[in-house]
């Protein structure tokens, strides 16, 4: 086996009109090394550069695990500067792309999500469980913090106190139980997985795919994401789709455009003609002025 072959982590498929990402480090338990976070970042760039897309999944290779987190001999070697640089940043980032795709995410979990497996899977629009997987966030008791947002996005899904329950008390969940908890939304049996995918698939083209885009859009900026950028998009998008914004831009016929004076004199002279005083100029408002003054100055030696 090649060193290439050695460092693929993540495989991206595209079939039709849907997209499907494989984390593959099955005897890693698809563990997230750095180059799984970089093959990740460029399986994005080939969603987003791919035309007739709807749908994008994102699985795990095997049974055992759909991502069992970080691996923790990679952050663990890191000194604390370039743990921040290297680890959390970059994964943020990647992490933060997959969650504002225009396309629906669907995460299917062919097995355990653990800490950072947690987390990206957290990072989709929807979370399919097989029976039987656990989810968990055991990153204190390896002296870490889920860094990955994974806090955050815990928060936003199933609430304060049960995110307090997963990262500060080890609470493990089974899938029935993180279906209750509203952490995946369906639990099916592990051959089922890509029926429920197949289904969802049809719901989603079922429906307008700008449509889709915008209102995923607007519900990433009611949860406080993107807010202003989003605004901004959706402004933007609105002025040059309207008709005002399309006559702005056509080319106005050189007739139809106001003439502007360009000199003071030219502005005096239409200024003049308008209020009907005939043709002004500097030098005949001065000589106006000074005899205006030279008749007051006389009028008042007259009553002196």
């Amino acid at each position: 086996m090649s060193a290439t072959d050695q460092e693929r982590h993540v495989a991206l498929a595209i079939a039709g009109n849907r997209a499907r990402i494989l984390i593959d480090n099955p005897r890693k338990l698809n563990a997230l090394a750095m180059p799984a976070i970089d093959q990740l970042d460029a399986a994005l760039d080939a969603i987003e550069a791919a035309p007739g897309l709807r749908l994008v999944e994102i699985t795990g290779s095997g049974e055992r695990a759909f991502s069992a987190g970080g691996d923790v001999r990679q952050w663990s070697s890191l000194q604390p500067g370039e743990m921040a640089r290297r680890w959390i940043r970059r994964g943020n980032r990647v992490f933060g792309r997959l969650a504002a795709l225009d396309l629906p995410v669907i995460c299917l979990l062919n097995g355990d999500a653990l800490g950072g497996g947690l987390e990206l899977a957290l990072a989709a629009d929807t979370r399919i469980a097989a029976a039987g997987i656990r989810l968990a966030a055991p990153e204190p008791v390896l002296g870490a913090v889920p860094g990955w947002l994974g806090c955050q996005r815990l928060v936003e899904t199933v609430g304060p106190a049960r995110a307090r329950q997963l990262v500060l008390f080890g609470r493990s969940l089974t899938a029935e139980e993180a279906l209750d908890w509203g952490l995946v939304d369906a639990v099916v049996p592990r051959d089922g997985l890509r029926a429920e995918a197949d289904r969802l698939a049809e719901a989603v083209t079922a429906r307008a795919p700008v449509a889709v885009a915008l209102s995923k859009r607007l519900l990433r900026a009611a949860q406080g994401q993107e807010t202003v950028e989003t605004l901004y998009e959706l402004a933007a998008a609105r002025a040059l789709a309207s008709a005002g914004g399309r006559e702005a831009r056509a080319p106005s016929p050189r007739s139809a455009r106001p003439a502007l004076p360009t000199t003071w004199t030219e502005k005096g002279e239409s200024d003049g003609r308008a209020r009907g005083q005939g043709r002004r100029d500097p030098a005949g408002r001065l000589r106006h002025l000074s005899a205006d003054r030279r008749c007051r100055r006389a009028r008042g030696r007259g009553r002196a």
